[in-house]
């Protein structure tokens, strides 16, 4: 076997080829003038001679293979930086206009708009694929155990799945898998066709994960967090109490 080469054809995707070592008899080298008609025949004569077709690798499939790369590297990039954003959105009354949350493990019923009402809302959307969310998975469990029972605050934690179409059984095993791997039980929702994610996105983008966003009793959002930081968890105790003493 020969040595490699790429050969791109015309109205055809790239084609993969292998040399084959050719003996010195006539015709195994390359023509000089292709703009000659009977040299371009012998030219097409040595590539089919020359030339063994070993596979076939479309361009749309080149550039897929491209994408996944860079991606990957600012996925990297990103888990690297484990950046944290933080806005206060106090002055400019924003809700959520749609909430529609199923029960995935340990949660007792479905979550809609209505049930917000009057409320104390943390709301955090998390996955088991993401790095900074497994971060801060066992703050989130302690946040809950500290607040279960709490008149007023209602504690919504949605489990994610890593693309378009989630699978909810996936996220269902992968979620019960993870949870029961740290020992915590962890009331979490699914958020079906991205409903819920959707409205959050409408109100305020939705930039990734982990995102929480805390909800005051009127049902504005008062602070989104994108990202996690080991200042989070008390930032999120202070504001959780102040809006608790608020009267709506």
């Amino acid at each position: 076997m020969g040595a490699v080469a790429w050969l791109p054809m015309s109205a055809q995707p790239l084609r993969f080829f292998s040399v084959r070592r050719k003996s010195t008899r006539k015709g195994s080298t390359m023509p000089n003038d292709l703009q000659n008609e009977q040299n371009a025949g012998s030219a097409s004569q040595w590539i089919s001679e020359t030339l063994e077709p070993r596979g076939c690798l479309g361009i749309p499939a080149f550039l897929l293979v491209t994408v996944v790369i860079l991606a990957g590297l600012a996925a990297l990039a990103a888990l690297w930086r484990m950046s944290r954003e933080s806005e206060d959105l106090a002055q400019r009354k924003l809700r959520l206009r749609s909430v529609r949350l199923e029960p995935l493990l340990y949660a007792e019923g479905p979550i809609r708009l209505e049930d917000l009402q009057g409320k104390v809302v943390l709301l955090n959307f998390w996955s088991t694929w993401c790095p900074p969310c497994l971060m801060e998975l066992p703050h989130l469990a302690e946040q809950y155990r500290k607040y279960r029972g709490r008149e007023g605050l209602l504690f919504l934690s949605v489990s994610c799945g890593p693309g378009p179409k989630e699978d909810p059984e996936e996220i269902r095993s992968h979620t019960a898998a993870l949870l029961a791997n740290q020992q915590l039980e962890l009331p979490t929702y699914l958020d079906p066709d991205f409903v819920t994610r959707r409205a959050v996105n409408e109100a305020v983008g939705f930039r990734g994960y982990p995102t929480t966003l805390l909800l005051d009793r009127q049902g504005y959002i008062r602070r989104v967090w994108v990202g996690f930081d080991r200042q989070m968890p008390e930032e999120l105790d202070r504001l959780v109490e102040q809006l608790l003493t608020e009267v709506p």
